[in-house]
Parts: structure tokens; C-alpha cells; sequence
């Protein structure tokens, strides 16, 4: 075990780390600074994601580095912080639809959750003591959240039911970052993993550019209620 690893992908995620966190805190800070705000508002939930994202992405690089080795126990608290703040981003596009309906919401997200647990855990057990195990046992997961985003910003932009954000930017971004998590496995197997998460790196910044992007719809209702 030598430090630094010559591998630049344990630099990719720390910096990727520190921009997601960044990102995180200021979604925060908006949503806090809003005249009412509520816990299962959008930003809030993003925020909250992106800080666990981040806090995975750091214990990655932190390891990744060969400062310590990387069991896998360690990886499998990385693809938990990972998976919370995946579970954050799926109640944030719940909520959208169960908004009327929140206890069923909660409900669905809980049991969400349960699966993804028991799949990340129990997978090394069945198939093999792996990070790719790992890996691809929380893939299913990750597509479930990333299609069930993508679909939820698409509809909710054709619709116009969310003005504040600009669906089809964060829809695109989230498709952005699921194609930078599928290609995980097979760019680590060729070594240049750090190509798949400069690819999702892109697409959270993406995702964030979605919330101060105003849809067009947005701005046109707006000039209308106060013509010039």
C-alpha cells in the first residue's frame, strides 16, 4: 500500500466530494432563507442527498488514496450514504405524486429503503464477499430512482406543476449521472474509473443548474401577473 495512489480517481472523488457538499449546503441555505419551507419540499430533500452523496464520495477517495485499506465493510458503509441520499432524492419525486397522499409516500420510500438494505448487505453473503457484488446488487436501486426521477421532472415539466425548477434540465441530469453509475464497473475494469465519475460529477452539476433555471412556462405566468 503506497499513498498517494497513482490512480487519479481517489482526486476525482475528493474534489467531486467537496463540489456535491457545496452544492448540498447551498441548497440548504435557499430553502431555509424561504418565507415558509417544509421538510418535504424539494430543495431541502436534494440538499440532504447531495450531503450524504458527498459523505460516500468522500469515504471513496479517502480509501481510494491507499491512506488506509479498503475492506468490505468500508465499502459497504460508502454504498449506504450513497444509498441514503439516493433514498432522499426518490422522496423528493414521491412527493410530488403522493402529495395528497404522504403516509402512502412514506410508505413506499420505507420500503424502498428495507430492500436496498437487505440487497447490499446480504448480496456478498449469497454471491461473494466483492465491491462489485456490491455494486451491482444496488444497481437495480439506482435504476429504480433514476428513471422514477427522470420520469417524475419530465411529466411534472409537461405538465407545468413545478415552476420553481426546470424539469427537463434535472431530468437530463439525472440521466447524466445514472449513465456515469452504469459505467462504474466496466471503466473500473479498464482502469480509468475516474472517466465515470467526472460523468457523474457533470450530472449532479446539472441537477443543481435545474433549480436556478426557471421552466418557460414559469416565466411567462410571471410576466403576465406583473406586466411591465
Amino acid at each position: 500500500m503506497a499513498f498517494p495512489s497513482p490512480d487519479p480517481t481517489w482526486l476525482v472523488e475528493l474534489f467531486k466530494s467537496i463540489i456535491i457538499a457545496a452544492t448540498g449546503l447551498f441548497l440548504l441555505w435557499h430553502w431555509r432563507r424561504a418565507e415558509r419551507h417544509f421538510y418535504s419540499d424539494m430543495p431541502f430533500l436534494f440538499g440532504l442527498g447531495f450531503l450524504s452523496i458527498a459523505a460516500g464520495t468522500a469515504v471513496d477517495g479517502v480509501f481510494r488514496s491507499e491512506i488506509a485499506t479498503y475492506t468490505l465493510f468500508a465499502f459497504q458503509i460508502r454504498t449506504m450514504l450513497l444509498g441514503l441520499g439516493l433514498i432522499f432524492l426518490l422522496t423528493s419525486a414521491v412527493m410530488v405524486w403522493f402529495i395528497e397522499r404522504r403516509t402512502l409516500g412514506y410508505a413506499l420510500v420505507g420500503v424502498f429503503t428495507v430492500l436496498f438494505l437487505t440487497a447490499t448487505w446480504l448480496a456478498p453473503i449469497w454471491l461473494g464477499p466483492t465491491e462489485a457484488v456490491v455494486r451491482l446488487a444496488a444497481m437495480p436501486f439506482l435504476l429504480i430512482v433514476a428513471l422514477g426521477v427522470v420520469a417524475t421532472f419530465i411529466i411534472a415539466w409537461y405538465m407545468k406543476r413545478l415552476p420553481d425548477v426546470h424539469g427537463l434540465v434535472m431530468a437530463f441530469g439525472v440521466g447524466v449521472t445514472m449513465i456515469g453509475q452504469l459505467l462504474k464497473n466496466p471503466l473500473s475494469a479498464m482502469q480509468i474509473m475516474w472517466v465515470s465519475e467526472v460523468i457523474d460529477l457533470l450530472g449532479l452539476i446539472i441537477v443543481f443548474l435545474g433549480f436556478q433555471i426557471r421552466p418557460g412556462y414559469a416565466k411567462a405566468a410571471a410576466r403576465i401577473s406583473h406586466p411591465e
